[in-house]
């Protein structure tokens, strides 16, 4: 017999916070492509209130509503009781998992990847030994490392063109997706495997392109592995580069560029300025979306969602392609892998003639 499902009452107090406003309408993503109100913050919130109420029998449809929001964090910014979603619903899915129901197939099918393999694309993937021990340590994230590998070689590049030594951690990876759709223990043990990777090249610092690896390393690694890490994202570490002298750009590029605030970077970490001062020191003339900064639309990809709900990411991050051309700018820069695979597959279909970047790849270019 399955076990009621039960909520701490700091979520109880979150879900009843609420008061069913709608002003998160206005901001979530999924919302905008699905039109529909269990498609977002306050459907989503009341559904989990239900449920504790014991007026709503999780089902499939409901756990599929729940595991579908990728926790942007968006609504949050336009909720005016500060209701904090994210959080909430990761609970509430972890609570669901607690007694015994079944995440929707595909979630379960990445879990299961990462923790068999070290990575989402079930299969084994070759990867380069590290170096020796150095002070830094480029740690790739998961999808840089197979999707998105200009990444990878253009922050040796941008390193290599400041004098600096460093090694370089192909995967595995850090559990961050899992963590945030409530599937704590599975992430624990994808995040004590990168762990022992980390204490065995024992890095003063680890740069990582990745917003997601940053916050993991950053806000939930402690909790989970017992593991400090000093992590920095690339563009943070970039920017001190170059104000130091450390890093000189040689020429300039000359395009009108619009900037994509990633989510996870952006709403979660703050980093705002930084990516657009490595944009403007290269030349690059910048053309804000009408969604920009703590506002910034969702690209679709975070928390791996192409692997998850596929046609939802996609539609999200056609949208966003979409508001880009109307910025009229030559290319599309954001600062994630995972928001730049989400454009660069995007544009095949919207705007083959916008071009895609990410930030690290644009220095690169420059160094």
């Amino acid at each position: 017999m399955r076990k009621a499902v039960s909520l701490p009452e700091e979520v109880l107090s979150e879900l009843y916070r609420c008061f069913r406003c709608g002003l998160c309408r206005s901001a979530c993503p999924t919302f905008a492509v699905k039109g529909s109100e269990g498609w977002n913050a306050r459907g989503r919130l009341m559904m989990a209130r239900y449920m504790a109420e014991g007026l709503l029998e999780p089902d499939e449809a409901f756990s599929d509503r729940l595991f579908s929001c990728n926790s942007c964090g968006a609504c949050e910014v336009v909720c005016p009781a500060g209701v904090k979603v994210a959080d909430a619903l990761r609970a509430v899915r972890e609570a669901l998992l607690g007694a015994g129901i079944s995440p929707p197939g595909k979630v379960a099918e990445l879990a299961k990847a990462i923790l068999e393999h070290g990575n989402p694309w079930s299969k084994e993937v070759a990867r380069r030994p590290t170096d020796e021990k150095k002070p830094i340590l480029v740690f790739t994230g998961c999808v840089a490392s197979e999707l998105e590998p200009g990444i990878v070689k253009a922050v040796e590049k941008v390193l290599e063109a400041s004098g600096l030594s460093y090694s370089v951690l192909e995967g595995p990876c850090c559990g961050f997706p899992l963590f945030k759709m409530g599937l704590r223990e599975e992430a624990r043990r994808a995040a004590e495997a990168l762990a022992g990777e980390l204490k065995a090249a024992g890095p003063k610092l680890v740069i990582t392109p990745c917003p997601g690896c940053t916050e993991m390393l950053e806000r939930y690694f402690p909790a989970l592995t017992g593991l400090k890490v000093q992590v920095e994202h690339a563009t943070v570490f970039f920017r001190r580069l170059l104000r130091e002298g450390r890093l000189v750009l040689k020429r300039k590029v000359e395009l009108k560029a619009a900037y994509h605030d990633p989510c996870v970077l952006a709403r979660s970490l703050g980093i705002y300025e930084a990516p657009r001062e490595l944009l403007w020191q290269s030349g690059l003339v910048l053309a804000e979306m009408e969604a920009n900064r703590q506002m910034t639309g969702c690209c679709g990809y975070g928390q791996l969602g192409f692997l998850t709900y596929p046609d939802l990411a996609e539609a999200m991050a056609k949208r966003r392609v979409e508001e880009a051309l109307r910025t009229g700018a030559d290319v599309l820069v954001t600062a994630c892998p995972s928001c730049l695979h989400a454009f660069s597959e995007a544009v095949k279909e919207v705007a083959r003639s916008l071009a895609v970047s990410d930030i690290t790849e644009v220095l690169a270019e420059l160094v």
